[in-house]
């Protein structure tokens, strides 16, 4: 722990895996908040968060978890976001921030916002990183350093809260960018979710391949198609339900660059799609459905909850990842 002054008093993280674990470990290292306490979902992951001894105090509940706390930050599948938000918000005291790490913005500030009182700061954030590994072990301190973390704070917003956020994330690390939920989500969109959906559906077309296997796609693949191809399937899957206008367009912007590989032309000689098909973007957007819809099926009905309660291996991924930004 360092010597320099806490930027919050008492952080309540709500969710434990791999993203709130990582907050705490880092957290507990920098010194940003006096305590922290935590509440999971289910008894086994909260027994071994306190097992591990990375934060002061365990609760049950949600609503016990905010009590006094001037800082909240919940990490969970943003699905959950909305139902997480309607039991905290008559315990939140006065002036705390409250603070998400889900990679869709706009939906969660609709609906977590109608939940939330007056008299809190409600600033939704994404912290831009991860590995493939996910429960209370899978945490790391190092896991948001020279990362993007994203604010998208309402138009409204204290911007001295604002500002405080930035601050608590900058001790943890990370590179600190702030704008609007939308503009968020169509960059991340891009960047972020339609590169998911390709290595999921590389992975998914070697099943359908006796001569590749899905073991080889992934052994002979680089680092970071690797994480995208093995990582949360649960979150990913609600992402694109936030994201569902994007994976068609952005197959089409695709499908003209490659016609334009196919014929040797620069990619502008082209003509290109101002606007997906219709049947051809229903179609895609089916065959998106669809798998996710399978992916989320074959998780589930290997866990028990959205949290994993099994040890995951992190010296792999946090060497990995020192080797990265080496």
């Amino acid at each position: 722990m360092t010597g320099e002054q806490p930027i919050f008093n008492r952080l309540a993280l709500i969710g434990f895996g791999l993203i709130g674990g990582s907050i705490a470990r880092a957290v507990r290292a920098q010194g940003t908040v006096c305590s922290i306490v935590a509440t999971a979902r289910s008894p086994q992951t909260r027994k071994r968060v306190a097992e591990l001894g990375v934060v002061d105090q365990v609760v049950e509940s949600n609503a016990a978890a905010v009590e006094g706390a001037d800082l909240v930050i919940v990490c969970i599948p943003v699905g959950a976001c909305g139902d997480v938000a309607k039991e905290i918000g008559p315990h939140l005291m006065k002036g705390a921030t409250v603070s998400d790490v889900g990679s869709v913005k706009g939906s969660v500030m609709r609906d977590m916002a109608p939940h939330l009182p007056q008299h809190v700061h409600f600033i939704p954030a994404h912290p831009v990183a991860g590995t493939e590994h996910s429960g209370p072990d899978s945490g790391f301190a190092e896991l948001f350093v020279n990362r993007w973390c994203i604010l998208t704070p309402p138009p409204d917003a204290d911007q001295a809260a604002v500002e405080k956020l930035a601050t608590f994330w900058r001790k943890l690390g990370a590179n600190v960018e702030t704008m609007p939920a939308d503009h968020h989500d169509l960059v991340l969109g891009i960047t972020s979710h339609l590169p998911h959906l390709i290595a999921y559906t590389i992975v998914g077309t070697a099943d359908e391949l006796s001569e590749v296997t899905r073991s080889e796609v992934l052994k002979f693949s680089a680092g970071g198609f690797l994480r995208r191809a093995k990582g949360e399937v649960v979150d990913r899957a609600v992402g694109f339900a936030g994201h569902r206008h994007l994976p068609a367009h952005g197959f089409v912007e695709i499908r003209n660059r490659a016609a334009a590989i196919d014929q040797n032309q620069p990619a502008e000689a082209v003509q290109p799609d101002a606007q997906p098909r219709k049947d051809i973007a229903e179609l895609q957007q089916q065959q998106i459905d669809c798998y996710y819809s399978q992916q989320v099926r074959e998780h589930l009905d290997h866990q028990n909850s959205d949290h994993r309660e099994a040890t995951a291996p992190v010296a792999e991924a946090r060497q990995r990842i020192s080797s990265q930004r080496a």
